[in-house]
């Protein structure tokens, strides 16, 4: 198994998870959307690439991981998928065209088009979320830290502005760390993902079924709180860093 971390040097390290995820950002290689007329040939490159980068991913962090990075990525996706179709479908799609448009956001999905569009932005999400979460995971604050600790004398500001990076790139990196024991678990809840796993009397009636959307807000509220309790859990240790890296005079 690679050993990703341990690249030096570090810029390195970034410039190759930059190679990898070039065909996301620059669109050169792969097309920034889903045609009709190629849609076969889209589909392959887009998991071609998707594959290789799994692939890549199992090799430096095993496989276990790599399916829960993947199985997150899928419920982020479908979730984007359900609430665009629902807009599109409402007619509201037109309206966030246009404020999009107003607002130089970029391209969003189109309303002539939409299931393409939609399918479009799945495969991204399912593409680029394990990258994002792998490439987070590539590095160590407390090189950071001690990086900026080694600088303070010479560049003060400089030192103070890579500690507040490097405590607030630490804290995303427990939150996605404890994200994958809290998705497994949720996952053996609800084998589902995105369905509870008791719901018999949604059956037969449209009133049950409109219970989804009172269990999909409590499994959001839920999901909300559990992230921020895992986020408050790692403010002991930062504060311990904080108080190591004071005494050294450099904050």
């Amino acid at each position: 198994m690679i050993n990703f971390r341990l690249v030096r040097p570090w810029w390195l390290k970034v410039g190759f998870l930059v190679l990898l995820g070039s065909p996301l950002a620059t669109g050169g290689t792969l097309h920034p959307t889903l045609h009709q007329a190629h849609l076969f040939r889209d589909l392959l490159e887009w998991s071609l690439y998707a594959l290789f980068l799994w692939l890549f991913m199992f090799l430096c962090v095993g496989l276990e991981r790599v399916v829960t990075w993947i199985g997150w990525s899928f419920a982020i996706g479908l979730s984007v998928v359900f609430s665009g179709s629902f807009a599109a479908k409402s007619g509201a799609w037109t309206a966030v065209e246009a404020i999009a448009k107003a607002l130089h956001l970029g391209a969003v999905p189109s309303a002539s088009n939409p299931d393409l569009d939609m399918a479009y932005r799945l495969i991204v999400i399912v593409t680029s979320t394990p990258l994002a979460i792998f490439a987070m995971q590539s590095f160590s604050a407390a090189e950071i830290v001690r990086w900026a600790s080694s600088r303070a004398t010479a560049r003060r500001r400089g030192a103070k502005a890579a500690i507040a990076f490097a405590v607030a790139f630490r804290m995303f990196q427990h939150v996605s760390e404890t994200f994958d024991c809290a998705f497994i678990a949720w996952k053996e809840e609800n084998p589902q993902i995105l369905l509870p796993r008791f719901r018999d009397d949604w059956r037969g009636s449209v009133t049950g079924r409109l219970t989804f959307f009172s269990w999909f807000k409590e499994a959001v509220w839920v999901w909300c709180v559990a992230m921020l309790l895992q986020t408050l859990v790692v403010i002991p240790r930062i504060v311990q860093d904080f108080g190591s890296i004071a005494s050294e005079g450099v904050i």
